[in-house]
C-alpha cells in the first residue's frame, strides 16, 4: 500500500509539472502586463520572467530526479531492505519539501512595491486552483506512506528473518 501512495504521489508531481509548464506562458504575459501597468523598467520585467522561467525548470527537473531516486528504492523496499526503507524515507522528505516549496513558489513576492502586488493579483485572478491541489494531494499521499512505513506491521516486515532450524 505505501508503494502505491509513493507512485500516486509521483503521479500528481508530474501532473503539477505539466500544469506549471502549460501555464508558463499565462506567467510570462501577467508579468508583462504588471510591468506595463506600473511603468516599470525593462530589465526588471526580465529578472521577474526569470524567476518565474526558473522555478518552473527547476520544478520539472526535481520531479524527473526525485522520481528516478524513488522508483528503484520502492523495488529493493517490496523485498524487505531495511536501509533501502530508511534511504527512501530521507528521498520522500526531501521531495515533499521540494515539491511544496516549487509548486507555491508561483505565489512568493517576485519584487516589492506596485509591480510585485500588480502581478499576484493578476495571477491569482488567472490561475486555477490546480496548482494547490496536486501538491497537497502528493502531500498527503507521502505522509501516508510514511506513516506506513513506520507502523510496527511494516517493523516486522523489515526485520532479518531467521530459519526455522534456528541458527
Amino acid at each position: 500500500m505505501a508503494v502505491t501512495l509513493l507512485f500516486v504521489g509521483i503521479a500528481f508531481l508530474f501532473i503539477d509539472a505539466a500544469t506549471l509548464m502549460a501555464f508558463h506562458d499565462e506567467f510570462m504575459r501577467n508579468i508583462e502586463q504588471a510591468g506595463q501597468a506600473t511603468d516599470t523598467s525593462t530589465p526588471q520585467i526580465q529578472e521577474a520572467q526569470g524567476i518565474v522561467t526558473g522555478l518552473a525548470i527547476s520544478s520539472v527537473c526535481a520531479v524527473v530526479v526525485f522520481s528516478l531516486a524513488i522508483a528503484p528504492l520502492t523495488i529493493f523496499v517490496l523485498r524487505g531492505s531495511n536501509g533501502c526503507r530508511i534511504a527512501l524515507l530521507i528521498v520522500m522528505g526531501l521531495a515533499l519539501l521540494i515539491a511544496v516549496c516549487c509548486s507555491g513558489g508561483q505565489y512568493l513576492p517576485i519584487e516589492t512595491g506596485d509591480f510585485g502586488e500588480t502581478y499576484h493579483e493578476a495571477n491569482l485572478d488567472t490561475r486555477p486552483p490546480i496548482f494547490l491541489i496536486f501538491p497537497m494531494l502528493t502531500a498527503a499521499a507521502w505522509i501516508a506512506a510514511f506513516i506506513l512505513l513506520l507502523v510496527p506491521a511494516s517493523n516486522r516486515f523489515f526485520r532479518p528473518r531467521t530459519t526455522a532450524g534456528g541458527s
